[in-house]
């Protein structure tokens, strides 16, 4: 069998990641099939690393994607490119196979299942929306440990909750949970934060710019994730490990970004900072309080709570 999947165009770390739960659920139900990902970005690379697939195309001409695609006798095609009416024609037409795609004019007229995209729905799961019934849909989960990790990164210094908020975080939670260490994984951008954290405390690790499996494996060994909006915080989405994100509403946009990237999931939970402001606007014990609720699993539903 052969399965061909159209990647969103995206180039970051989390808009790539996001596509591993489809992924994985064809893989885990189709353990023998070949899945071939057509995309228009090197990150999509990182993908062979986490799922072992072999066959990834990426090109940013879209004549040369479909005649590579046309090479494939695909027995399932999906297409994640609600808005591309070109890619939506061309497999109507060259493939009378199964199809699935985001919903659109064509989609909805020539392809076996469509779905409304749902922008107040986190992306990965409207990707296994696609899914037949018949297909389980699947996360990553992993054996918890016993650490917490913090991630205090991410691509925007507007999104940066700042360091000394996270070890007054930190902290608070040693305190409560002696038993659990405490990990912050940290990019190039956060390398300057090494000796303050060091200077803070040596109880606590540090992570630079781990590799990927390392990096998937400290996340979803966790029993909580704490992070800013980064790219990271969404191995922890995709998976069963509990997370609390912050966001910046220094927009005015944290609504429709928590909307769109955050996972509704048991013991996970968003707080967004006060409209127009910092995300400094978030104040420690309010980090601390949430964290605890998903550590003593005291959620009767999930909570999502901000300042808007």
């Amino acid at each position: 069998m052969n399965i061909s999947i159209f990647l969103q165009n995206r180039p970051h770390f989390g808009t790539t990641i996001i596509h591993v739960p489809l992924i994985y659920s064809l893989q885990s139900y189709y353990p023998q099939a070949n899945i071939f990902l057509f995309s228009k970005n090197e990150s999509t690379n990182m993908l062979t690393e986490i799922l072992n697939i072999k066959n990834v195309f990426v090109n940013t001409n879209r004549f040369v994607e479909i005649y590579q695609y046309t090479k494939i006798n695909s027995d399932i095609t999906i297409s994640l490119r609600k808005n591309s009416s070109f890619l939506s024609l061309m497999i109507s037409l060259l493939n009378r196979k199964e199809k699935y795609g985001l919903n659109n004019k064509i989609t909805s007229l020539f392809f076996t299942k469509t779905s409304q995209y749902q922008d107040i729905q986190y992306r990965a799961c409207n990707f296994l929306n696609l899914l037949p019934k018949k297909i389980p849909k699947q996360y990553f989960t992993l054996p918890k440990k016993n650490h917490l990790t913090i991630i205090p990164a991410g691509e925007y210094l507007f999104k940066h909750w700042k360091i000394e908020n996270y070890l007054e975080l930190a902290d608070m939670l040693h305190v409560r949970y002696p038993e659990y260490h405490i990990f912050f994984l940290l990019g190039q951008r956060e390398k300057k934060y090494i000796p303050i954290i060091n200077n803070h405390s040596s109880t606590y690790k540090t992570y630079l710019s781990l590799d990927l499996p390392s990096l998937i494996n400290i996340i979803q060994s966790s029993q909580l994730v704490i992070a800013n909006d980064c790219g990271p915080a969404h191995i922890a989405q995709i998976s069963d490990v509990a997370n609390l994100i912050l966001y910046s509403n220094q927009k005015s946009s944290a609504i429709a970004t928590a909307g769109e990237w955050f996972r509704k999931k048991a013991n996970s939970s968003y707080i967004i900072g006060e409209n127009l402001k910092s995300i400094d606007s978030i104040s420690v014990k309010e980090v601390y309080a949430l964290a605890i609720k998903s550590l003593t699993n005291n959620f009767t539903h999930n909570i999502y709570q901000g300042h808007i």
